[in-house]
């Protein structure tokens, strides 16, 4: 029989009732999400988990799908019911596991399973699983019930998943094409679903462990046989429960007690299934856990420590949330691939989450333009007169030094010229380790003209190589067999980056940040040879003219559009004279693979300017196509 526990009151008012009273049916459902969101507003909570987000289902209460970092699919948690036993209330949930269309494990599935994840209409249905019980099942993996006692207050968490999904097929499954696609008597499903299914228990764990600030004071966990399921020879799938040696599928439940035991022995004391097996149990007295005789894994399960991130015993298990450096991302592409668009929106990401942003910008030309671009949410330091890959090697560490030690920011995002080839950062890297976190290497790619560009430049196969994220940008404008040309391309250069498609540089922030993997610097960017190709060995350069007279932008736009040299990029800020001559405006120019945008742009006070950036430039033709306008070199 379990020993109530008396121990302090739990806090839960972030997700329950405040009077402690019975919850409704709705608060039960929403419990996971909740909890999941109220523990996420710590970073350190969403290292610990390496939690990247969640998206609520419309049209089904409770349901929710969600990505952690360590794996490439989607979970799904979907409520299927609430009862109530005495003062124990129980709400039910689904967990399926929606892998990736490329993942290894869509070939462990059943075969109706991993045919459909190579749908195109797949992640709009993984969207909507909640709705689409025929589609859902396919890829369910186990069950979690939410447990509430509320006199006293107890919460229980219990996990039931059968060790392995397995479905033999006995007459074997044939195909005209490849012959045998599962041989007879073979397995046509071998799925880990207890280790996937505890993946989210172990999430939802720590949540509700960091919400009600107290650990678990109780663990048990039994296995017992659940047959074998058979596929017939007419398709339909059989279960024989009578399966035995190594035929006979194992289950196994897993339970975790938060508050007082003894509010909800009603529910737990009803005892496992016969033939069961106690594997494990533990009972906790005054919130001092022994887990002496826990399994491993259970006993590094982060729900032990999630309720106090600053104690001793949490920094031995996870040393990675001791590290309080800034995380710092690289962000390179080529001229006019949407850098500054992709940086502004991780601006956003982070701003909304009440983090401070440090922005290292660095521009090809001796005076930056990109850093009127960002918004006023960030602190940006601009390194220009050259590349930080090579002729300003060295200064990088220096900016940072300055960035942490006036503004102790929590992000530094540093965007490399379009010219920087991101493997010569490599050694200025290991010189930042005792000052930032390295969290990744992002390439931003214009989809319309990378194939191109790529043909054209090592530099620009190179921030591939070095990216463990490409996005590929603009999307609107290149057209699907653009961008699937783009993708395949990429994949050649650097089989290991994540991919992202996109438009305007929209890439949610979490699925390249947050992640929690510990990486040293060393593992941010592959190992390669030593030397690599710059832009000086490709020809590209920059020049730059000061304008200090006021021009039309009709007579701006025909001087960037009839620009000897087809220069990749012309930007800069330029007084703007318009039919009100008292009427002076600085107009910020940008111009790359054809497209001239202008910009009003206030509080600029420096000297207007334009720079031209391109390959084998032709300085003196440059200088007098734009004297012509009265640019001036000095």
């Amino acid at each position: 029989m379990l020993r109530p526990f008396s121990g302090f009151a739990m806090l839960t008012d972030f997700f329950m009732p405040p009077s402690g009273g019975a919850a409704t049916a709705g608060q039960l459902c929403a419990l996971p999400a909740n909890a999941i969101a109220v523990a996420c507003r710590d970073d350190r909570f969403r290292r610990l988990v390496r939690w990247l987000g969640l998206a609520r289902c419309q049209g089904a209460e409770g349901a929710f799908t969600c990505r952690v970092a360590d794996m490439p699919g989607v979970f799904g948690l979907a409520c299927e019911e609430v009862c109530s036993s005495g003062c124990t209330q129980q709400a039910r949930f689904g967990i399926y596991y929606f892998p990736h269309a490329d993942e290894q494990l869509c070939d462990a599935m059943r075969l109706d399973a991993a045919v459909l994840t190579q749908h195109t209409a797949y992640a709009a249905r993984v969207r909507g699983f909640a709705t689409d019980p025929d589609f859902a099942g396919l890829f369910r993996t186990g069950t979690l019930d939410v447990l509430y006692g509320s006199v006293p207050a107890a919460f229980g968490l219990r996990l039931v998943a059968e060790n392995r999904l397995r479905i033999r097929c006995d007459a074997g499954l044939y195909s005209e094409e490849t012959g045998w696609v599962v041989e007879p008597g073979g397995l046509e499903e071998d799925l880990p679903a207890l280790l996937l299914s505890r993946r989210i228990y172990d999430v939802l764990g720590a949540a509700l462990s960091a919400c009600l600030q107290e650990a678990p004071v109780f663990f048990s966990r039994t296995e017992y046989g659940c047959g074998l399921r058979h596929r017939q020879a007419d398709g339909s799938v059989r279960l024989d429960e009578r399966a035995e040696g190594a035929d006979a599928g194992r289950r196994t439940g897993e339970l975790l007690v938060w508050g007082n035991v003894g509010s909800l022995t009603a529910d737990i004391d009803a005892g496992p299934q016969p033939g069961a097996e106690v594997l494990s149990y533990v009972a906790c007295t005054d919130c001092n856990v022994q887990k002496g005789n826990m399994p491993e894994e259970v006993a590094a399960a982060p729900c032990w420590v999630a309720h106090d991130l600053e104690s001793e015993a949490c920094g031995r298990m996870h040393p990675v949330l001791n590290d309080r450096r800034p995380a710092l991302v690289v962000v390179s592409g080529f001229l006019g691939s949407g850098k500054t668009t992709f940086l502004n929106n991780c601006i956003e990401y982070h701003r909304a989450r009440e983090r401070f942003v440090a922005v290292i910008q660095n521009e090809m030309g001796a005076t930056g333009v990109d850093g009127h671009l960002l918004g006023d949410s960030a602190s940006v330091l601009a390194l220009d007169e050259g590349c930080v890959c090579c002729t300003l090697a060295g200064s990088l560490a220096a900016g940072v030094r300055d960035l942490t030690a006036r503004f102790n920011p929590q992000v530094i995002l540093l965007e490399t010229t379009g010219l920087a080839n991101p493997l010569n950062l490599l050694e200025e890297m290991g010189s930042l380790r005792e000052l930032v976190r390295l969290e990744c290497m992002v390439t931003v790619v214009d989809a319309a003209n990378g194939i191109s560009t790529l043909s054209d430049s090592e530099v620009a196969r190179d921030q591939i190589r070095g990216a463990d994220v490409v996005v590929c940008n603009k999307c609107d404008v290149a057209g699907p067999q653009a961008v699937a040309a783009l993708k395949d391309a990429v994949q050649g250069l650097n089989p290991r980056a994540m991919i992202h498609t996109t438009e305007f540089g929209s890439v949610h922030p979490a699925l390249f940040m947050d992640a929690g993997d510990g990486r040293s610097g060393s593992g941010l960017m592959p190992a390669v040879p030593a030397a690599h190709a710059d832009h000086r060995h490709e020809g590209y350069g920059a020049v730059r003219f000061f304008m200090p007279h006021p021009v039309s932008r009709e007579q701006l736009r025909q001087a960037v559009q009839q620009c000897p040299g087809q220069p990749f990029r012309i930007k800069g800020i330029v007084t703007s004279a318009g039919q009100d001559a008292d009427l002076r405006e600085s107009l910020l120019v940008q111009h790359v693979a054809g497209r001239t945008d202008f910009e009003l742009l206030g509080g600029f006070e420096g000297k207007p300017f334009v720079v031209v950036i391109g390959k084998n430039l032709d300085d003196e033709a440059l200088y007098s196509h734009w004297q012509r306008l009265g640019a001036t070199r000095e």
